[in-house]
């Protein structure tokens, strides 16, 4: 019946962003998880601070990571355009007040024509991205890859009550579908039954 209650649907219109200190109990990577991460980074190195938040605020995949732009963002970085891959959605992610303070400092003397997070070839390489996780992953005893945050993701909007449909936005799938089965990698088999799967109309109707 407690589960029943927090999950209330959040209804329309609002900004949809993630929150790094409201996770769920439950969730596949814990508020202490990400604070150990993040501080760990941003005293080693701001740009992997950056990239591993960016990840965690976004949902975006490493393919779609590696290829952002400057150009991308917002002139207040608040917002940034997911140019996708072939199996992905174009969507906008906005950010909160905060995050997008620490995307001017970071980007303050780019070139907008440059990639967000640059490499040897002009861009990050997906092995170095992967090196990233692998590493933080292991502060935490815990695998950490892109998908496995993009299931972090689902279940934090799901457990604050986003319908699916709205997840699914967020992260870009081309169905419904797609969104439930990521959720369900992360909830426990007994809530598999009563997903809330909601179209826009019956959401905005509520």
């Amino acid at each position: 019946m407690l589960k029943e209650k927090m999950k209330k649907t959040i209804l329309l219109p609002q900004i949809l962003t993630i929150q790094l200190d409201q996770i769920d109990t439950g969730s596949p990577i814990s508020s202490c998880d990400i604070e150990l991460i993040l501080s760990n980074l941003r005293q080693k190195k701001f740009v992997h601070y950056i990239l591993v938040k960016f990840l965690f605020l976004t949902g975006a995949t490493i393919s779609e990571l590696i290829n952002i732009r400057i150009a991308n963002v917002t002139i207040n970085k608040s917002k940034c355009f997911i140019i996708p891959n072939e199996k992905l959605k174009p969507r906008s992610i906005y950010f909160d007040e905060g995050f997008g303070k620490e995307l001017d400092r970071y980007i303050l003397n780019y070139p907008k024509n440059e990639y967000l997070f640059p490499g040897r070839n002009g861009k990050s390489s997906l092995r170095s991205v992967q090196r990233i996780l692998k590493q933080v992953g292991n502060w935490i005893s815990k695998e950490i890859s892109g998908n496995q945050i993009r299931d972090f993701i689902a279940h934090h909007l799901y457990h604050r009550g986003f319908p699916i449909w709205e997840i699914q936005e967020f992260l870009g799938h081309r169905s419904a579908q797609s969104t439930k089965d990521r959720i369900q990698t992360v909830l426990p088999t007994v809530e598999f039954a009563k997903l809330r799967l909601f179209t826009a109309r019956e959401n905005k109707a509520a």
